[in-house]
């Protein structure tokens, strides 16, 4: 056995796959994103006042993975077209992502600015066109998979960090996704959300 030509093989299949990645990461950094104004900045936290975000939204039951695997799938179904007339509608993100009391979690995929609600396509069946107002929110940004133990200790430090600005929540913490499954973990762009006032 040539241990040194398989050596070379596995390099070679680490590069094309670490390259595959770093393109993925590159595109993924200009996917459009909602507008934001920074009010308040410190180390991974932050306080930001959004404008109202158009959203895709679709309720899904059972766990944060399998609700949010469901609900991927049904939204992506919608965007590219798969169940309806009309052009694809461009991949935004972050997606969202909330659980939804008695219901399971609701999954939304943000709408591009070029639209409005009456210039959307009619939605297929199980997804509603909300609106997000306007409002202040608190988030956390961190790196890596996005498990549950991972959410709920940044959504405790967000609670905290909130706290101890003597600010309110409002509503329900939301987990915000900016990348791909492709993506490998350390270079995930992940965030917990909480509404304030």
């Amino acid at each position: 056995m040539n241990y040194r030509r398989i050596g070379r093989w596995a390099a070679g299949v680490g590069a094309v796959a670490v390259a595959g990645a770093g393109l993925y990461w590159l595109r993924e950094r200009t996917t459009e994103k909602p507008d934001y104004v920074t009010v308040e900045e410190e180390d991974t936290f932050a306080l930001r006042r959004y404008p109202p975000i158009l959203v895709a939204r679709t309720v899904q039951p059972g766990g944060r993975d399998r609700a949010l695997g469901q609900g991927f799938g049904v939204l992506a179904g919608y965007i590219f077209a798969e169940h309806r007339e009309g052009d694809e509608i461009a991949m935004t993100a972050p997606v969202l992502a909330e659980r939804t009391e008695g219901r399971g979690w609701t999954v939304s995929f943000v709408m591009p600015k070029a639209y409005t609600r009456d210039t959307l396509p009619t939605p297929d069946a199980g997804i509603e066109i909300s609106m997000i107002p306007a409002r202040r929110v608190a988030t956390v940004r961190f790196a890596g998979k996005a498990d549950d133990a991972l959410l709920a200790e940044k959504s405790a430090q967000l609670a905290a960090w909130i706290k101890a600005r003597g600010l309110e929540p409002v509503g329900g913490v939301e987990h915000a996704f900016f990348n791909s499954p492709f993506i490998p973990g350390p270079l995930k762009h992940n965030e917990v959300w909480q509404a304030v006032v």
